[in-house]
C-alpha cells in the first residue's frame, strides 16, 4: 500500500524541472507510504516517477520503489497489493530476489504482456508502468477500484496521483472547480467519477488502462456471469470456500493484521473466517445508532481479539477540523466521522485491516431494492397519481414514489436516486441492474474513497475479502432469489453464528449527524454556513447540509471560494 505520482512530457523536459515536480507531487502523499520515498528520471524522454512506500511485504529495502524488471525494460511505480502473487509467482520463469508481489507484477508484464496480465490479477491496485523499449507510458486501475488513480493532460503531457492534493502542489497548474461536480456532490455527498471537483482532473475509471495520450480503456467487463445453476446448500459452501480463500490470501503480510468488525454479516463472516485476530469496533453514545454490544458479543463467540470504543459529540467535534485535509475532494458521507476514529485507534495495533465493504451491493441487502423494485412494476401514470395524492406521506418511502413519478425507467429512476453514471438497462433483473449500478459507482465513489482515504491517512492497509473476483463473480451468477436480501451470506453465518446474532434488521453505519448539528456541532455549522442547522429535515437524514458543510470547509481549508452566482443551498438538488 503505497502513494504514487508522476508526469511524461513526450518532447522530453529539462531535469531539474522534472524532479522538483515529482518531488512535490510525491511529499504530499508522505501520508499514504511514511516509510520510503523514491523517484526515478529519464529527463530525455521526459519521465518522472514517484513513490511513497507503506512497506507490507519484505520490509527490507529491496521492496523499494519505483521498481525495475529484471532486463530493466519495464519499471513501474505501484499501488496496492496482488494477493494472488505467490500463485503467478510460480507460473513464471523468473529469477526472483525479493518477497515482494511488486516483482511478481513487472515480472509478469515483461513475459505475459500488461493486456495478458491485467485479467490475471486478484489484487486491488493502481501503477503505472514505463516500456524503455517502445516509450510507452500505462496507467492502470483495478476492477473494483479500491485503489484511486487521477491524471490530468496539459498541453505538453501528462501527469497522474494517487490523490488529487498531488496536482494542488504543482504551482504552475491552474485548478478550477467544475460546477458539474460540484452540483452532484451536493445533491448525493460524493463526486461521481470520472470527474473530480477540479477541471481537467480525471479518476481513471475502475478496470480500465490509460496509454499515452489515448483514452481510458476497459481491460476486464463486470459483466454477468453464468447463471448459478444449484440450490441454496450449494451456494452457501460454494461462498464459503471462495469467501475463506479469499480471507486467507488477504492476512497474508509480514505485519500484524486485524479485522474491522461492526457486528453485521459482512463483517462478522470476515471474521469467522480470520481465527486469532484482533477486531476493533467503534460504537455511540446514542444508543440507536450503536451496534457495539452486538459486535461484542460476536467477537465473544467467535474468539478474537476485540478493541471497542465508544464515540462521543465532543470526540466527534474533535475530528471535524482534520475532514478537509484528510479527504483530498469534498466527501459528504458522515459515516466518514467514525471511519476515521476507528482507522486511528486501529493503527495503533496492526497495519492490516480487513473488512466487510461490498458486501450489501453484491448480495443485494439495502431496503431500497426491494421497494425500487416494487415501484418498478407498477405503471408510470399510477405511480404519479400516487406521488399527486401523497398517498405515502413524508420520508423516504415518499421520496421514492415522488421520485418513481418523475422517472421514465428504472435508469433514470435509480440514478436520480443515487447518482452515478447511467448504465443501459441490458438485464431484466431489475435487482442486478441496480446491484451493478451500485458497483460501478456508488461503492468506488463513495465507500471506498471513504475506507480509502480515512485508512491511508494513518498509513494503515484495508483489505476487502468480498471483493475477490471469484466471489464478485459468484454473486453475480446467483438468481434473484437467492441474491436478493443477502440471502446466501446470512445463511453461510449461521454455520459460525447462533441465529440471534445473524437474523437482524440491517442498520448500517450511520452517525447519529443531525442530532449533532443541532446540538454540541451547531456553533461549527453556523460558522461555516449561517442558518443552515434551520434547515436539517427532519429525522436523521440530512445528505445534503452535511454534504454543503463539507464543501465549505473544503474550500476553506484551500482558500478557495465559491464560483460566482453561487445558488443557496435551497435551490440545489433533489430534497433529502
Amino acid at each position: 500500500m503505497c502513494g504514487i505520482a508522476g508526469c511524461y512530457f513526450p518532447g522530453g523536459r529539462n531535469r531539474d524541472g522534472l524532479r522538483d515536480a515529482v518531488t512535490r507531487m510525491t511529499r504530499s502523499l508522505h501520508h499514504r507510504g511514511p516509510e520510503a520515498g523514491g523517484i526515478w528520471l529519464d529527463h530525455k524522454s521526459g519521465l518522472a516517477f514517484g513513490h511513497r512506500r507503506l512497506a507490507i511485504l519484505d520490509l527490507t529495502s529491496a521492496g523499494h520503489q519505483p521498481f525495475f524488471s529484471a532486463s530493466g525494460r519495464f519499471v513501474v511505480t505501484f499501488n496496492g497489493e496482488i494477493y494472488n502473487f505467490v500463485e503467478l509467482r510460480k507460473k513464471l520463469d523468473h529469477p526472483f530476489s525479493t518477497r515482494t508481489d511488486t516483482e511478481v507484477l513487472v515480472a509478469a508484464i515483461e513475459s505475459w504482456g500488461l493486456e495478458r496480465t491485467l485479467p490475471r490479477l486478484d489484487g486491488m491496485f493502481a501503477f503505472a508502468v514505463w516500456d524503455r523499449q517502445t516509450h510507452e507510458l500505462a496507467l492502470a486501475r483495478d476492477r473494483m477500484g479500491e485503489k484511486p488513480l487521477f491524471f490530468a493532460r496539459s498541453a505538453h503531457g501528462i501527469y497522474f496521483a494517487s490523490e488529487t492534493r498531488a496536482f494542488e502542489a504543482l504551482p504552475d497548474f491552474s485548478l478550477s472547480i467544475d460546477p458539474v461536480a460540484r452540483e452532484h456532490f451536493l445533491n448525493f455527498g460524493y463526486i461521481s467519477g470520472p470527474r473530480t471537483m477540479w477541471r481537467g482532473i480525471e479518476s481513471l475509471p475502475p478496470g480500465h488502462v490509460l496509454r499515452g495520450e489515448g483514452a481510458p480503456q476497459r481491460y476486464l467487463e463486470l459483466c454477468p456471469a453464468g447463471r448459478f445453476s444449484g440450490g441454496e446448500t450449494e451456494a452457501v459452501s460454494e461462498l464459503g470456500r471462495l469467501l475463506e480463500q479469499s480471507v486467507r490470501s488477504r492476512l497474508i503480510a509480514d505485519v500484524p493484521a486485524g479485522v474491522f468488525l461492526s457486528g453485521g454479516v459482512d463483517s462478522s463472516l470476515i471474521a469467522a473466517y480470520a481465527p486469532g485476530v484482533s477486531t476493533f469496533t467503534i460504537g455511540f453514545e446514542e444508543g440507536d445508532f450503536d451496534e457495539s454490544a452486538q459486535a461484542r458479543e460476536v467477537a465473544g463467540v467467535l474468539g478474537t481479539q476485540h478493541h471497542e470504543w465508544r464515540i462521543s459529540p465532543t470526540e466527534a467535534l474533535t475530528v471535524i477540523p482534520d475532514l478537509p485535509a484528510v479527504f483530498d475532494q469534498p466527501f459528504g458521507d458522515s459515516s466518514q466521522i467514525p471511519a476515521l476514529l476507528l482507522a486511528r485507534r486501529a493503527r495503533q495495533h496492526v497495519t492490516v485491516a480487513l473488512g466487510g465493504d461490498g458486501g450489501d451491493e453484491l448480495f443485494a441487502a439495502y431496503p431500497r431494492y426491494r421497494q425500487i423494485e416494487r415501484l418498478h412494476r407498477i405503471p408510470r401514470w399510477m405511480r404519479q397519481a400516487l406521488a399527486a395524492a401523497g398517498s405515502l406521506g413524508a420520508g423516504e418511502k415518499s421520496l421514492l414514489l415522488s421520485e418513481s413519478a418523475r422517472a421514465e425507467d428504472l435508469a433514470s429512476l435509480y440514478s436520480g436516486i443515487m447518482g452515478g453514471t447511467v448504465q443501459p438497462e441490458e438485464s431484466p433483473d431489475a435487482v442486478a441492474w441496480m446491484c451493478g449500478h451500485d458497483l460501478s459507482n456508488y461503492l468506488p465513489d463513495d465507500l471506498l474513497v471513504k475506507l480509502d482515504r480515512s485508512t491511508m491517512s494513518v498509513a494503515l492497509e484495508s483489505r476487502l475479502p468480498f471483493l475477490a473476483p471469484g466471489v464478485v463473480d459468484f454473486a453475480k451468477s446467483l438468481p434473484r432469489g437467492l441474491r436478493l436480501g443477502k440471502r446466501i451470506p446470512r445463511a453461510l453465518l449461521r454455520r459460525h453464528l447462533p441465529p440471534h446474532l445473524v437474523d437482524r434488521p440491517k442498520r448500517g453505519f450511520r452517525v447519529p449527524i443531525a442530532e449533532w448539528l443541532r446540538g454540541p456541532l451547531r456553533p461549527w455549522a453556523e460558522e461555516l454556513v449561517p442558518g443552515i442547522t434551520d434547515q436539517i429535515p427532519a429525522g436523521s437524514r440530512c445528505v445534503r447540509v452535511w454534504s454543503r458543510l463539507m464543501f465549505e470547509a473544503w474550500l476553506t481549508r484551500r482558500g478557495v471560494r465559491p464560483v460566482p452566482g453561487d445558488r443557496p443551498l435551497a435551490q440545489v438538488g433533489a430534497p433529502d
